[in-house]
């Protein structure tokens, strides 16, 4: 691109704030078409530089931030479309570009890139998606000992798994129900909390676990019948119906 003749380079650094000036004035001058103006500086130095009107940029260093991200890309503010406005000239408009440079060191980096892509309506690269999703399933694996996300248990779908502490994967040892894995139980819910957390009564069962709890809460009841003095939220109770005692808990 230097020894080009239909290209004109300029550079800025930290160490040529002297320059500033004359760079600014070189890249709002009016060349002959068909000139391509090349400017490599530094991100401390494009922030003052007042530039909005580039085509492309060129991350040659991996942004650091977010921020930094999107003062590089405000570079070409004047040439991106509004979307919201229908545009019958798209063959007329400049295309903008930003080519990100991405290796291994900044793996970490990859589920915010695609993120913010996401955002943009941009065309996904299928390398860059293969990529994230190798990244999501090494963060899974670090998950072990993290509670299953109650998003997904409650509703059967995450929020956003990208920055979701909570564990997606279900394991049989941690997760275990303590229902029986079959037979029919009937319950009349009387409070719902989420899609699987719920209050209720239990109507009908045909499993010896509840029968020998119903016994067991019979015979102490029967027996005892203690009273409460106080009602405290969240505090385990007793009422009986005829012969029939049910336990539930204080809700506000």
């Amino acid at each position: 691109a230097v020894r080009n003749k239909s290209a004109f380079c300029l550079k800025t650094h930290e160490g040529l704030l002297d320059k500033l000036d004359f760079v600014i004035q070189q890249w709002r001058k009016n060349i002959g078409p068909g000139t391509h103006v090349i400017l490599v500086s530094t991100s401390e130095c494009l922030k003052f530089l007042g530039i909005r009107d580039a085509t492309c940029v060129v991350h040659y260093g991996f942004p650091s931030s977010p921020k930094q991200f999107g003062s590089r890309l405000f570079c070409m503010a004047k040439n991106f479309r509004n979307l919201s406005e229908q545009d019958q000239t798209d063959g007329c408009s400049l295309v903008t570009r930003s080519v990100l440079l991405i290796s291994e060191e900044n793996a970490r980096h990859v589920v915010g890139i695609l993120r913010y892509l996401e955002r943009t309506d941009a065309p996904l690269p299928p390398v860059l998606l293969t990529f994230a999703e190798g990244v999501h399933v090494a963060r899974e694996d670090l998950k072990t000992n993290r509670p299953f996300c109650s998003y997904l248990k409650s509703f059967g779908m995450c929020r956003d798994r990208s920055v979701c502490p909570d564990r997606h994967r279900f394991n049989p040892q941690l997760d275990q129900s303590a229902f029986p894995a079959s037979g029919v139980i009937e319950v009349l819910p009387l409070y719902i909390k989420t899609a699987s957390v719920y209050y209720g009564r239990l109507v009908r069962q045909n499993h010896e676990e509840f029968e020998s709890m119903a016994s067991e809460m019979f015979s102490y009841y029967a027996d005892k019948k203690p009273g409460a003095k106080e009602l405290l939220e969240g505090a385990l109770y007793a009422v009986q119906e005829e012969g029939i005692f049910h336990r539930f808990v204080m809700e506000s």
